[in-house]
């Protein structure tokens, strides 16, 4: 078999497995919730979405001003002072990706994952960082 083959053959595996799970999904109602919670949109949230959302963002922002002061020497380019002091660096970086991981997830339920917040979050992080 060739390359091109197993590829094609694999893409029509996938597609017939898509259509016997999702096969619902063909029902306009349904595609246009999916397909609105893919894209992302806060056009049908209300109040009680982000009472939802506020404690869990409340929670992990405190936490993570808690533990700001343990990793700044580490973040100023300094773990060997910072491991002296008794700071445990690897404990506290799967902290922070643990905390922003459930801030966005959180999120990402209430809003979709949002495209372009997607897109461009990482290029305003570079130029803050820079």
């Amino acid at each position: 078999m060739t390359l091109i083959f197993k590829m094609v053959l694999l893409y029509l595996l996938g597609f017939m497995q898509c259509k016997r799970d999702y096969g619902d999904l063909w029902s306009p109602d349904k595609f246009n919730q999916i397909n609105t919670w893919l894209i992302g949109t806060i056009f049908g949230n209300s109040w009680n979405h982000v009472m939802v959302l506020a404690p869990i963002v409340a929670i992990g922002a405190h936490r993570v001003i808690l533990l700001l002061h343990k990793t700044e020497c580490a973040e100023s380019g300094m773990e060997e002072t910072a491991i002296g002091l008794g700071a445990r660096i690897t404990k506290e970086r799967v902290t922070f990706l643990c905390i922003a991981a459930a801030i966005a997830a959180s999120c990402i339920a209430v809003g979709g994952s949002i495209g372009f917040i997607g897109l461009v979050a990482p290029h305003i992080a570079r130029r803050l960082v820079v």
